[in-house]
Protein backbone atom coordinates (compact mmCIF):
# COMPACT_ATOMS: atom_id res chain seq x y z
CA UNK A 1 0.00 0.00 0.00
CA UNK A 2 1.16 3.79 -0.89
CA UNK A 3 0.86 6.77 0.84
CA UNK A 4 1.54 10.28 -0.84
CA UNK A 5 0.54 13.50 0.83
CA UNK A 6 1.58 15.61 -1.94
CA UNK A 7 -1.23 14.23 -4.19
CA UNK A 8 -4.92 15.97 -4.64
CA UNK A 9 -7.10 13.93 -4.11
CA UNK A 10 -6.57 10.10 -2.40
CA UNK A 11 -7.04 6.98 -4.29
CA UNK A 12 -6.78 3.24 -3.79
CA UNK A 13 -3.57 3.01 -2.19
CA UNK A 14 -2.09 1.47 -5.03
CA UNK A 15 1.31 2.51 -6.68
CA UNK A 16 -0.79 4.20 -9.01
CA UNK A 17 -3.30 5.80 -7.02
CA UNK A 18 -1.53 5.77 -3.17
CA UNK A 19 -3.96 7.18 -0.24
CA UNK A 20 -3.74 10.96 0.68
CA UNK A 21 -3.24 10.12 4.23
CA UNK A 22 -1.93 7.70 6.33
CA UNK A 23 -4.92 7.67 8.75
CA UNK A 24 -6.38 6.55 5.38
CA UNK A 25 -4.21 3.59 4.87
CA UNK A 26 -4.79 2.45 8.48
CA UNK A 27 -8.56 2.23 8.21
CA UNK A 28 -8.63 0.29 5.40
CA UNK A 29 -6.00 -2.09 6.59
CA UNK A 30 -8.17 -2.49 9.95
CA UNK A 31 -11.81 -2.57 8.10
CA UNK A 32 -10.19 -5.53 5.52
CA UNK A 33 -8.09 -7.14 8.44
CA UNK A 34 -5.01 -6.88 6.28
CA UNK A 35 -1.90 -8.29 7.85
CA UNK A 36 1.39 -8.68 6.49
CA UNK A 37 1.22 -5.75 4.13
CA UNK A 38 4.15 -3.38 3.59
CA UNK A 39 2.47 0.61 3.55
CA UNK A 40 5.24 2.48 1.96
CA UNK A 41 4.97 5.86 2.32
CA UNK A 42 6.43 9.27 0.06
CA UNK A 43 7.68 12.04 1.94
CA UNK A 44 5.61 14.59 4.10
CA UNK A 45 4.00 15.43 7.24
CA UNK A 46 1.46 12.63 8.22
CA UNK A 47 -1.13 11.88 11.29
CA UNK A 48 -2.51 9.12 12.52
CA UNK A 49 -4.76 8.12 15.89
CA UNK A 50 -5.24 4.20 14.68
CA UNK A 51 -2.71 1.93 16.49
CA UNK A 52 -1.16 -0.29 13.52
CA UNK A 53 -1.70 -3.81 13.26
CA UNK A 54 1.09 -5.68 14.03
CA UNK A 55 2.29 -7.84 11.18
CA UNK A 56 2.32 -4.37 8.69
CA UNK A 57 5.43 -2.78 8.37
CA UNK A 58 5.83 1.18 7.24
CA UNK A 59 8.42 2.00 5.10
CA UNK A 60 9.04 6.11 4.74
CA UNK A 61 11.36 7.98 2.09
CA UNK A 62 13.33 10.34 3.46
CA UNK A 63 12.12 13.69 5.26
CA UNK A 64 8.05 11.54 6.29
CA UNK A 65 6.99 13.26 9.77
CA UNK A 66 4.71 10.56 11.24
CA UNK A 67 2.62 11.95 14.72
CA UNK A 68 0.47 9.67 16.54
CA UNK A 69 -1.75 10.76 18.25
CA UNK A 70 -3.11 7.95 20.05
CA UNK A 71 -2.51 6.02 23.49
CA UNK A 72 1.07 6.49 23.63
CA UNK A 73 1.85 9.86 21.99
CA UNK A 74 4.81 9.67 19.56
CA UNK A 75 6.29 11.71 16.77
CA UNK A 76 9.35 10.33 14.51
CA UNK A 77 11.42 11.96 11.59
CA UNK A 78 12.82 9.60 8.90
CA UNK A 79 16.49 10.18 8.53
CA UNK A 80 18.18 11.86 5.49
CA UNK A 81 20.31 9.42 5.17
CA UNK A 82 18.75 6.27 4.32
CA UNK A 83 16.50 5.89 1.39
CA UNK A 84 13.33 3.53 3.17
CA UNK A 85 13.53 3.10 7.24
CA UNK A 86 11.00 0.61 8.87
CA UNK A 87 9.39 2.53 11.61
CA UNK A 88 7.47 0.13 13.50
Amino acid sequence: LYVDASIAISGDGSVINPFKTLQECLDYINTNSITGSAIFIKAGSYTHTTDINTGNAIYCEPNVFVTYTGAGDYAYKSSNSSPLTNIY
